[in-house]
C-alpha cells in the first residue's frame, strides 16, 4: 500500500465523500512540499494518469495555502500553458486588484480581461494604454483607502513599493510589447498561421528572461516581496500537434527552469500527464522534483486503497452511478460530468439520487458520448434519441420558452469550450430544463 495512504480511513464507513477531504494525506503532502521544498532549476509536478484529480489536488492545495498562509506567499495559477499571455492575465489581475478569484478558462467572460488578452494577441497598439490606465486606478485606490491626511513614512513606503512594482510591470509588458513587434516584422513574409506561430510562440529568449525578471521583481515588490509560487495546470497540453506540443514545452520547461535557478524568490510546479512524462522524461525532465505519481484511477483500485482524494466530475455519469453501488448508498457530494450538479446529502433524497443516475445511466452519457463525436453526431443522436424529451420542454427558470426542434444546434444546445476548439458542453439552459422534466416524471 502506499505509504501516503497508510492511515487513511475506511471510505466505507465515512458519512460522505467530498471531492477533497482536508485529512488526505496526499494533498498534505502537497502543501508540505510546497512551503518547504527549494527546487533550484528544476520544476516540480504532480503527476499521473488521466481523469484522477491531478489538477484539483494542486488547485485546492494553492487554495488552502492561499487562505492560510495569504500573508506569506503570491500564488499565480495559470490555465494551462497555451501562451505566456495567460500568465500576463493573471499578473494584471493581482496589479489591479479588482478581478478576483477567477476560476480557470474563464478569461474571455470577462469584459476586462478580454480586452487584455486581445490587446496582447491582437492589439498592441492600445497595450500600454491599458496598463497605464491600471496604474492610474490603483493610484487612485491607494489615495482613497489610505486617505489624503495620512502622510506617514509608513504610508510613503507602501506607496513607493507599488510605484516601483509598476515600472516594472510596464518596463515588462513594453518588452513583451517590442518582442512581439521585432517578431512580427521577421515574419511579415509569412502565411497568416506561420506568422502568428512565430509571433506568440517563440519570444526571443534573453528577452523573455527580462521580461519574466521584471514580472517576477516587480510583484514581489508590490506584494510586499513575499515568495512567488507559479502552478500551470496541464502543462502536456499546449498543441493539439505532437511535433509542436513537445516544442514548446520543451522551450517554456527551458525558459522557466532557468528563471527558477536565478530567482529565489520564486517556485513553479505543474500537473503533467504521466504518459507524457513517461514517453519524455529523459528529454524533458531529467532534473524535475517528482511529486509521487497518482496511480490508477480504476474505481476498484481507489476503494482497495481507501482513498479520500478523487475527482468525481471526471467520472463518467455511468461510473458515478457504479460508484454509489460500491459505497452501498449515497456517496456524499457529487459533481456531474456534464453540468457540475451539486447533489448534496439531505437536500436531494435517496429515491431521488437513484432517479438521477438511472438517468445519467440511460440519457446524458449517450449526450455525453455525442458531444465527444462530431456536430453531426451529436444531431443525429439528439433528434433520435432525446428528441421526445427536449422537442416539448418547459418554461425554464429565466421565462423563455426552449424548443430544440427549429434552434440551431451551436450556441443553442451547445457551447464551444474557450481554448479547445471542437470541443462542446451542453448548455445549461436545456440541461436545467432537461433535470426539472425528469424530476417531474
Amino acid at each position: 500500500m502506499n505509504p501516503f495512504y497508510s492511515n487513511t480511513p475506511d471510505i466505507k464507513n465515512q458519512s460522505h465523500i467530498d471531492l477533497f477531504i482536508n485529512r488526505d494525506e496526499e494533498l498534505l503532502f502537497l502543501k508540505d512540499w510546497l512551503l518547504s521544498e527549494k527546487i533550484d532549476e528544476s520544476i516540480g509536478a504532480v503527476i499521473g494518469q488521466p481523469r484522477i484529480g491531478k489538477s484539483h489536488l494542486c488547485y485546492k492545495a494553492l487554495s488552502d495555502l492561499e487562505r492560510e498562509k495569504s500573508s506569506e506567499y503570491i500564488l499565480i495559477k495559470a490555465n494551462r500553458a497555451e501562451q505566456l499571455s495567460n500568465l500576463l492575465i493573471e499578473l494584471y489581475r493581482l496589479v489591479t486588484g479588482k478581478i478576483k478569484n477567477i476560476p480557470p478558462g474563464v478569461y474571455e467572460k470577462n469584459e476586462t480581461l478580454k480586452l487584455f488578452y486581445q490587446c496582447i494577441l491582437e492589439d498592441i497598439a492600445h497595450f500600454d494604454e491599458l496598463l497605464f490606465a491600471a496604474v492610474d486606478s490603483i493610484t487612485r485606490e491607494v489615495s482613497v483607502a489610505k486617505g489624503e491626511t495620512l502622510k506617514s513614512k509608513v504610508q510613503a513606503n507602501v506607496e513607493g513599493k507599488i510605484e516601483t512594482g509598476i515600472k516594472l510591470f510596464i518596463k515588462a509588458a513594453l518588452t513583451l510589447k517590442t518582442l512581439m513587434g521585432t517578431e512580427r516584422e521577421k515574419a511579415k513574409q509569412k502565411t497568416e498561421t506561420e506568422t502568428r506561430t512565430e509571433v506568440y510562440n517563440k519570444p526571443d529568449e534573453q528577452g523573455l528572461m527580462n521580461m519574466i525578471d521584471d514580472f517576477t521583481r516587480g510583484y514581489s515588490l508590490l506584494m510586499g516581496e513575499k515568495p512567488l509560487l507559479l502552478y500551470i495546470d496541464d502543462l502536456d497540453r499546449i498543441s493539439s500537434d505532437p511535433e509542436e506540443n513537445n516544442r514548446m514545452i520543451s522551450e517554456l520547461i527551458y525558459y522557466l527552469k532557468k528563471l527558477s535557478s536565478r530567482n529565489p524568490n520564486l517556485l513553479v510546479f505543474a500537473s503533467i500527464g504521466e504518459a507524457f512524462y513517461n514517453m519524455n522524461k529523459e528529454k524533458f525532465f531529467r532534473r524535475i522534483s517528482l511529486l509521487r505519481p497518482l496511480e490508477n484511477s480504476d474505481l476498484k483500485e481507489l476503494y482497495k486503497r481507501r482513498c479520500d482524494m478523487f475527482a468525481v466530475q471526471f467520472l463518467s455519469p455511468r461510473t458515478a452511478g457504479e460508484l454509489a453501488k460500491i459505497f452501498k448508498g449515497f456517496p456524499g457530494r457529487f459533481l456531474d460530468a456534464l453540468d457540475k450538479l451539486y447533489v448534496e446529502r439531505g437536500k436531494i433524497k435517496l429515491k431521488g439520487l437513484k432517479d438521477i443516475f438511472a438517468y445519467c445511466n440511460k440519457e446524458i452519457e449517450e449526450l455525453e458520448n455525442g458531444i465527444r463525436a462530431s456536430i453531426t453526431g451529436l444531431k443525429h443522436l439528439l433528434e433520435e434519441k432525446v428528441k421526445e424529451d427536449l422537442n416539448m420542454i418547459k418554461r425554464n427558470e429565466f421565462g423563455s420558452s426552449l424548443e430544440l426542434s427549429r434552434t440551431p444546434l451551436v450556441g443553442e444546445v451547445l457551447w464551444e469550450i474557450p481554448h479547445e476548439p471542437g470541443v462542446y458542453r451542453i448548455n445549461p439552459l436545456y440541461w436545467e430544463a432537461l433535470k426539472q422534466q425528469t424530476t417531474d416524471r
